[in-house]
């Protein structure tokens, strides 16, 4: 009886979930009235959540099944083109810049602070405050024509910097054994380190204190050059603390004003047009973006193809590049008359050697019909290196991460922990000399590692081939800059990697006039995944790091999800690992 009531009220719970999903899908699709922007409005943007290349196309994509909350959805793409139209409209008179926990890589940022400063330019205002600025927060705000901070709050500038976690104690600890095979030449190709050693080797603290340097020399260059305030004092600044005092930030005028928030409420009321007793007309984000005009009628169009996330094989959700999915939408661009050229929009570290290949051979079937414009986000390295080498032109942003033209093959065995450790005892049986290769219980011979030791060679150097056909440059010479070696996008250009520095504006400026086409609408692929498929994953836990986020476990998750990784990303891989964020 007992077990009866418990299986009762458990179907009763899972039936009302489910009722509750039924209704708000419902709601999602029933109409809604039609927004109208009063005169004199304030776009209030709060940045919330991640920031992706582009919104999921999802009318549920802004509810929190876990708290229960909805939560503005936000892709770049959509940011980009609300701030473009808020610019000419005539009904809003600035922005309200507003900071929640939010993450997005470096050159993702860029872009937006780079729409911000366009804003800007058509005269009218953007005013933000905060108790605290994380350094993030600063890079936008900086763009602010006044900026306002609480009196016993603060502003975090520090500088930047990547920590790499070495795993070969841990696995040693495990009874795990990691089987490495690196390119011969790949000296560079540091993602396997944390595999083999506990230290980091002088080619890879050359090549990430490089990459540092230029990201951060670029930080305090835009945001000196916004404040008035010299790369050199913005370095020193980050020297003496790293966090400023409401004080000592507006003695080195980092900020404007310091002042409690209705101090900022009453002189953002009076910058804007709003009569005395009338509350200041704010326009969510969310809202805004619907009034948006549609994407036009021209006959020809133009397709971007986001390839966003880790380059894996067969096929996956909407944040990875799977060799599956992305075939059948270059297929579709390529074989559609009225898509006249095609932009690859690349944000991926890489991933699976034999998905990036089978994407690119779909890209140099595209390129023979159609011209293939590359624009790369905050990465396009290895394998994401790989899929852009075809283009015919290929644009980067200063700050972008590219390169990484190197090749590894990584396996893990674990005799230890199964033998000596789980008692576990393993009998062969096999026709044939390599039949049980690779054996999770034991490491590879010398037979074996010659076996994938050529398979990475070989991979490597189709890898140099790809590159040397599709950039027009010398064998060796690509090899000399490749060794898995990371480039930021301002470095990329002087090397020959990447051809002008530029955004998915850009691009698609030079993929209008190689085609020819004057008007023309954008089409967006690969298309999304079934929404609803997609909220039934969410609600069986996908929203546990939002749970966690801005407390101490988040790092705990995020080490959780690279040992994840680790284990399930194994066989020869074009990847690289490094995260570098504000």
């Amino acid at each position: 009886m007992k077990d009866f009531i418990k299986m009762f009220f458990a179907s009763l719970l899972a039936g009302g979930s489910f009722f509750f999903l039924g209704l708000i899908i419902l709601i999602s699709m029933g109409g809604e009235p039609e927004i109208k922007i009063e005169k004199n409005s304030v776009l209030h943007l709060t940045l919330s959540g991640q920031i992706n290349e582009r919104s999921f196309d999802n009318p549920l994509s802004s509810f929190d099944f876990v708290s229960m909350s909805s939560e503005s959805s936000m892709g770049l793409n959509d940011l980009v083109a609300a701030l473009k139209h808020a610019k000419t409209d005539e009904n809003i008179d600035g922005i309200y810049l507003d900071f929640g926990w939010y993450s997005g890589g470096f050159s993702t940022l860029k872009r937006l602070r780079d729409a911000l400063i366009d804003f800007k330019e058509s005269g009218k205002f953007i005013y933000c405050y905060q108790e605290v600025y994380s350094q993030r927060d600063y890079f936008l705000a900086s763009t602010a024509d006044s900026i306002f901070l609480n009196p016993t709050g603060g502003m975090e500038w520090r500088g930047i910097g990547t920590q790499v976690i070495y795993y070969t104690k841990a696995l040693k600890q495990f009874g795990v054994e990691p089987q490495i095979i690196r390119g011969s030449n790949n000296k560079f190709k540091s993602a396997v380190e944390p595999y083999l050693t506990e230290q980091m080797s002088d080619a890879n603290r050359l090549q990430l204190s490089t990459l540092l340097n230029d990201v951060w020399n670029f930080t305090t260059q835009a945001v000196g050059e916004s404040r008035g305030i010299s790369s050199q004092d913005l370095q020193d600044y980050a020297n003496q603390a790293p966090m400023q005092t409401a004080k000592e930030a507006l003695s080195k005028k980092l900020v404007d004003v310091v002042g409690y928030e209705d101090e900022f409420l009453a002189a953002y009321k009076a910058r804007t047009h709003t009569e005395e007793d009338d509350d200041v007309k704010e326009v969510s984000f969310s809202r805004y973006l619907k009034t948006l005009p549609s994407n036009g009628t021209a006959k020809d169009k133009i397709a971007v193809i986001y390839a966003e996330g880790q380059i894996i094989d067969g096929h996956a959700d909407d944040l990875q590049v799977d060799s599956d999915r992305f075939v059948k939408a270059i297929r579709k661009a390529r074989t559609n008359d009225k898509i006249k050229a095609v932009v690859l929009r690349v944000n991926s570290p890489g991933g699976s050697a034999l998905a990036s290949d089978i994407i690119w051979r779909e890209l140099t079937l595209l390129k023979k019909e159609k011209p293939l414009i590359v624009s790369m986000g905050d990465l396009a390295a290895s394998g994401g290196y790989y899929i852009s080498a075809p283009g015919d032109t290929v644009l980067a942003e200063p700050t972008t991460i590219t390169g990484s033209i190197g090749v590894f093959g990584m396996f893990f065995t674990a005799g230890e922990l199964l033998e000596n450790k789980l008692g576990l005892v393993f009998e062969d049986v096999k026709t044939s000399k390599f039949a049980d290769m690779p054996a999770m219980n034991r490491p590879l011979n010398e037979d074996e590692k010659n076996f994938y030791q050529k398979n990475v060679d070989r991979t490597y150097g189709k890898f140099l081939s790809r590159v040397v056909n599709g950039r027009s440059l010398d064998s060796l010479y690509v090899d000399s800059i490749g060794q898995g070696r990371v480039w930021t996008g301002s470095r990329a250009v002087e090397l020959g990697l990447v051809d002008a520095l530029g955004n998915l504006d850009d691009a698609l400026s030079i993929a209008a006039d190689k085609a020819g086409v004057e008007e023309y609408r954008l089409v967006e692929y690969p298309e999304f995944e079934d929404p609803i498929k997609r909220i039934i994953q969410e609600l069986t836990g996908s929203q546990v790091k939002n749970e966690l986020r801005g407390t101490p476990l988040e790092k705990s998750y995020d080490i959780y999800q690279k040992s994840k990784d680790m284990v399930k990303n194994q066989g020869v891989l074009m990847r690289m690992e490094y995260e570098i964020e504000l």
